[in-house]
This record gives C-alpha cells, sequence and structure tokens, in this order.
C-alpha cells in the first residue's frame, strides 16, 4: 500500500471513530449519575402546636423509608425539628442544603412552609411541602404543594349548608392565608350577610371566648374552621363553657384527633363533620398493624408522609442529581407508584389533587356522610 493510501484510510478510520462517538453520545439512555444515596431533608414541627401533624408524618416517612431500601433505592434520611417556627425552619433549611446537601426538602406547617420555599428556590432544591397555604407554590417556582385546598373544602361545605337550610355560618381560627380563602368561599355561597368571622392573630392564639360569643349573639348554626389541634381543643372546651352546642366543619385530623376526643366532652364534639383523604384500605390494615394505637385521623397524616417520600425519591432516582426541573417534570407524570392517598396525581401547577371523604362524629363513632349530594 502506498504511503498516500495509508494516509487516507488512517483519516477514514479517524473520522469513523469520531463519529461513533459523537452518535454514541448524542443517543445514550440518560440514566442519573452514581454519586451515592438520595438525601431527602425533612423539616417537620415535632415540638410545638403541630407536633400530632409532625409525630404522624414521621411514621409514614419511617415506613416509606423501609419500603424503599426493600425496593433498592438508596436513601438517606435527614429530619430537623421546626417547632412549628419559620425562623426555626429557615435555619434548618439552610443546614440540609448547605451542609447535608440534600436533594430535596419536605417541609409541614405553613409558617414553616413559607420561610422554606424561597431558601429552595434560591439554592435549587425542591420543597414538597404539606400545608393550606397556596400562595406558597403560587410564588415559588421549586415548591410542589400536597395537602387539602382549604378554598374546596369550605365551599364543599358551603353548598352543603345551603341545601340543608344552614343560613348563618360562622368562621373560627386563626388568620392565615387559607382562612381568608375558606371565609371567601363561604361569603360567595352564602352571602355576606350569613357568615360571621372570628380571627385570632396567630396559631397560638388559643383564647376564642370573645369570637364564640359573638357567634352565639349572630344565631350561627354551624362553625367552619381551618386550624390545629390546639386550637380545636380551646374551641371545643370554651364552647360547651359559653352554652354554644353548634356543630363543627374541620380537619378530621386536627379537630377529632385521639387528644381533642380525649379533652373534649361527647356533647361537643356531636355533629362534627371531618373531612380526611381517602386511603387505600389495604394500607390502612398496613398502618394498623405497624402503629396499633394509631386512630383512623392519624391514618391522613402517616399517609402524607408515606407518599410523599416515595414521589420525591422515585423521581429524584429519574433524573440528573440537582436537576429541579426533572425532578417536578417527574412527579406530575409519576406512573410507576400507586399512592396510598386516592387523588388525579399533581396538577400541572404543582399541587396535589386528593380525593377527600367527609365522617360525622356522632354517638361516640365516625360514619360517612356524603356532604356532596346532600
Amino acid at each position: 500500500m502506498s504511503k498516500t493510501a495509508k494516509w487516507i484510510v488512517a483519516i477514514i478510520v479517524i473520522i469513523l471513530i469520531v463519529a461513533g462517538v459523537w452518535y454514541w453520545q448524542t443517543n445514550k439512555v440518560s440514566t442519573p449519575a452514581e454519586t451515592g444515596p438520595i438525601k431527602i431533608g425533612s423539616i417537620l414541627s415535632m415540638t410545638g402546636f403541630g407536633a400530632n401533624i409532625a409525630n404522624n408524618e414521621m411514621k409514614g416517612l419511617t415506613l416509606a423509608l423501609e419500603d424503599l431500601k426493600k425496593d433498592g433505592y438508596d436513601v438517606n434520611l435527614v429530619v430537623e425539628d421546626s417547632a412549628g417556627l419559620a425562623d426555626k425552619a429557615a435555619s434548618a433549611a439552610n443546614k440540609l442544603i448547605s451542609i447535608d446537601q440534600v436533594d430535596a426538602l419536605f417541609v409541614d406547617l405553613t409558617a414553616p412552609s413559607g420561610a422554606v420555599a424561597p431558601i429552595g428556590d434560591r439554592l435549587g432544591r425542591v420543597v414538597l411541602y404539606d400545608a393550606f397555604d397556596p400562595k406558597i407554590v403560587e410564588e415559588n417556582d421549586l415548591s410542589v404543594k400536597t395537602f387539602f385546598d382549604a378554598g374546596i373544602e369550605c365551599r364543599n361545605f358551603a353548598n352543603y349548608a345551603k341545601k340543608n337550610n344552614i343560613q348563618k355560618v360562622a368562621y373560627l381560627g386563626p388568620k392565615l392565608p387559607f382562612a381568608e380563602q375558606c371565609v371567601s368561599e363561604l361569603k360567595n355561597i352564602l352571602g355576606e350577610n350569613s357568615v360571621f368571622v372570628g380571627y385570632t392573630l396567630s396559631p397560638t392564639d388559643t383564647d376564642y371566648r370573645t369570637q364564640i360569643l359573638k357567634a352565639k349573639d349572630f344565631g350561627a348554626q354551624f362553625i367552619a374552621s381551618v386550624a390545629y389541634e390546639g386550637n380545636y381543643i380551646s374551641i371545643f372546651k370554651q364552647k360547651t363553657e359559653l352554652g354554644f352546642s353548634v356543630p363543627v366543619f374541620c380537619t378530621l385530623s386536627d379537630c377529632l384527633s385521639e387528644k381533642v376526643i380525649e379533652s373534649t366532652s361527647q356533647e361537643s364534639l356531636e355533629g362534627v363533620i371531618g373531612y380526611t383523604f381517602a386511603i387505600d384500605e389495604e394500607f390502612k390494615k398496613f398502618i394498623a398493624t405497624r402503629y396499633p394505637e394509631a386512630t383512623s385521623a392519624d391514618y391522613e397524616l402517616i399517609s402524607v408522609g408515606y407518599d410523599s417520600l416515595n414521589y420525591l425519591v422515585r423521581s429524584i432516582s429519574l433524573c440528573e442529581k440537582n436537576d429541579s426541573a426533572c425532578i417536578i417534570s417527574e412527579m406530575k407524570k409519576t406512573k410507576n407508584y400507586q399512592s396510598k392517598v386516592a387523588s388525579s396525581g399533581f396538577s400541572d401547577k404543582r399541587v396535589f389533587q386528593p380525593i377527600s371523604n367527609y365522617f360525622e362524629y356522632k354517638d361516640g363513632k365516625l360514619s360517612p356522610v356524603d356532604i356532596l349530594s346532600k
């Protein structure tokens, strides 16, 4: 072979090698980088007024961690206590991201979630938060909302009240964004003059006597409320003391928790309508096996914790590390995980869309009630 021919062959070989490398790089299947375990930071109100919420969510996170590891996921969970306070939650978020190098955050309660979400946006971490407030997800691009929509639930109750000739309703609870959303729905359906609003300034304010007396004078036939366990203990106790025996519409996990029932007279609880998630029946049996002390109200929060960790870990596993856009995209189109909370998944606006069940407390027992068709 001549020298010229050898050069031509060599050039052709080089071209083929370069073309092959280019083809492989542009057509290879995208897989997550092997950079160690998936790390999730969880900021929960383990102490303080939201402790009942956090402790049950923690049970769900624990169950999810066990199951994920059985399914082959390498996961670490790092938990910090916010005590329900925004400043502690913000400090915890900075620590979890900067020092612990977590891949995403799970947060509960409105104030902590509102403090953590902007930090997630700034530092490029997805924040899945368990709270009512829709403004957090609207104002922070990397936030994803789970839990109920207060507006939808209060709208459902207002329609129920209208159909059942309940002409006057009182709203009692702390003045927070989701409270105003609830009041707006009540007034839209029942009318401005049919709704008395009795706000307290914060969730830690539990003296409702003035508001209850005004609601009584107003002639309210029902109380609607979006609040926390400690608020309901006070509301039920104080309305009994003041001779105001009207039922309450509220979140089952907060207003009919074990602690509320133990500290409240049966008379004061009679007729309460609580809303909760529709939860997989087999998962309920599983919870009962692992946590026999758990009540039906606890199942809601245990399921939220379980699902939240599953959604985060399974979505992160399909993406490159810290690719928040990919993680959110995968959460919205999750197909390989059947959640324990019945839902239609996440909306395009990054909001979880659960299916609610309603129960009425009568004679010391919870019975299903269909408020949507009554």
